[in-house]
């Protein structure tokens, strides 16, 4: 059925994947583990030296967690509104102005990570802007050698965004904030996040585990799972391992700090070690969601490879599972490890 669905939806949109057959995009598969933080943080800028302290905001979250993939700074709200300056102003009066903001993006590349701007979309009562706002992002992002913009408030990164960085022959990875409201639009939107907010009936956490719909649609389409005010991130990992899918460590939200424990750290650490080990398994298109399983409230998922296939398993019980797990038919020469425990 979910096949089925696959073949018919794409027919009906006249599906396009250009998109995700450029080069330039290659990376957005890689981009497992991603952060939204603020502008502000102490471990990201030093007010005594007035430079930006990449290294140090790095080396602090790969030792909690890991490490990241990708980061999405967040110079605009709270601040805007208390004065005149749009979108553009918050960026340009960022420290150091666009030259230092520039070498800043240079060491996040330098450590293999990419970054990302908001988009925000409904930034209408500030000072005025003589071009179309996404004609005029797509420039800023050029201009600093930024890789994404994220969408707040937008049920999708419309085209004009997409044909905008085509315009300026400067590819942005789109990623809006919340539900995809046209699937045609998966087609330019490389990204997007798995959005929870527990308190939305729509939006909770089932116990059979969902299928990332628009994965499921574009298996090269890359999603990050959010809840920004979990404590607890079970149900957030599990959905994103259980998936193939990315997570957003998001621990600073705006002033209100939310760290991730020791715990979900752990976690972390562990689905990142395995997806950059296996980087070519997670955009299959023969992935296989709810592969059977032996024990009840045990799921699993599976990714075929070239010469190499990964099972990835959840436990959505509280109680432990031991013993046999799955049934796999027997193939001469292969070889099998437990990945989690590195056995």
């Amino acid at each position: 059925s979910l096949k089925k669905w696959r073949i018919n939806e794409r027919k009906k949109l006249s599906y396009d994947d250009r998109e995700y057959r450029r080069p330039e995009f290659n990376w957005v598969k890689t981009s497992f583990i991603y952060a939204q933080m603020m502008a502000h943080e102490r471990y990201f800028y030093d007010p005594v030296s007035n430079k930006y302290t990449v290294d140090r905001y790095l080396n602090d979250v790969e030792k909690r967690y890991g490490g990241l993939d990708a980061v999405l700074i967040w110079p605009t709200y709270p601040n805007i509104g208390v004065d005149n300056r749009n979108q553009f102003d918050l960026v340009a009066d960022m420290p150091g102005g666009k030259e230092a903001l520039k070498q800043m993006i240079r060491d996040f590349h330098k450590r293999g990570v990419r970054v990302f701007f908001p988009i925000m979309i409904w930034d209408k009562g500030t000072r005025k802007i003589e071009s179309h706002m996404a004609k005029a992002l797509m420039a800023e992002m050029k201009e600093l050698g930024a890789d994404g913009m994220n969408g707040d408030t937008m049920n999708g990164v419309t085209q004009d965004f997409k044909d905008a960085y085509t315009e300026q022959n400067y590819p942005v990875a789109l990623q809006p904030e919340v539900n995809i409201s046209n699937l045609k639009m998966v087609e330019w939107n490389r990204m997007s996040w798995g959005y929870y907010f527990p308190d939305w009936d729509v939006l909770k956490f089932d116990y059979s585990p969902g299928v990332s719909l628009y994965k499921w649609l574009e298996p090269r389409h890359q999603v990050h799972v959010t809840d920004r005010w979990a404590i607890d991130k079970t149900d957030n990992l599990q959905y994103a391992f259980f998936n193939g899918v990315g997570y957003n460590a998001w621990e600073n939200i705006w002033g209100i700090w939310n760290q991730v424990p020791d715990r979900y750290a752990e976690t972390i650490r562990r689905i990142r070690t395995i997806y950059r080990q296996f980087p070519d398994v997670w955009n299959s298109a023969a992935w296989e969601p709810h592969y059977p399983v032996v024990q009840h409230g045990v799921f699993a998922t599976k990714f075929p490879g070239k010469g190499q296939t990964v099972y990835t398993l959840i436990n959505r019980d509280s109680t432990q599972k031991t013993g046999r797990q799955i049934d796999l038919p027997y193939e001469q020469g292969f070889k099998y490890y437990d990945l989690w425990n590195g056995d």
